[in-house]
């Protein structure tokens, strides 16, 4: 829901010499970042990541939230953000991670899969997309060898 403000697009990286790890919080807030920084989140199970990044702006976003059936806006802002830093597509991918739904609920699990994959494919029909639907510790979106990887463990 909120985005941080010190990597907002006017000062992405505000310590440009250091290589900082960017953590993002698990209540739908999203952060951005470009190299040598680079995105994490922890606890991956019901609730979903998604990152985006754009290979030809080096940049990255990562969102994490419980359940994006109630609550997308943070989701929404930060693709319509990726869409304009790369409004072809070109060079975008998004990769989706977790949505595994907890005990008794399989409905809601499917739904906020559902309306993730949707938003994507709305507002980055062009980018590349791949889902991961299982449980992580972590999720890290790191720039290594000239391109984004997204490494979950």
């Amino acid at each position: 829901m909120s985005k941080d403000k010190t990597n907002s697009q006017d000062s992405i990286c505000r310590d440009a010499d250091l290589d900082e790890e960017v953590r993002v919080g698990m209540e739908g807030e999203w952060k951005t970042a470009s190299p040598p920084n680079w995105l994490m989140t922890e606890g991956v199970g019901s609730c979903i990541a998604v990152a985006v990044a754009c290979i030809t702006e080096r940049r990255a976003w990562l969102v994490h939230a419980p359940n994006f059936h109630h609550e997308a806006s943070g989701l929404v802002e930060m693709l319509r953000e990726a869409a304009l830093v790369a409004p072809s597509g070109k060079g975008l991918h998004v990769w989706m991670v977790g949505g595994v739904p907890a005990d008794g609920c399989e409905a809601e699990g499917n739904r906020d899969r559902r309306v993730v994959q949707d938003l994507v494919k709305q507002i980055l029909p062009h980018a590349a997309a791949s889902c991961e639907w299982s449980e992580c510790e972590r999720v890290e979106l790191i720039f290594a060898k000239n391109q984004w990887q997204c490494i979950r463990t």
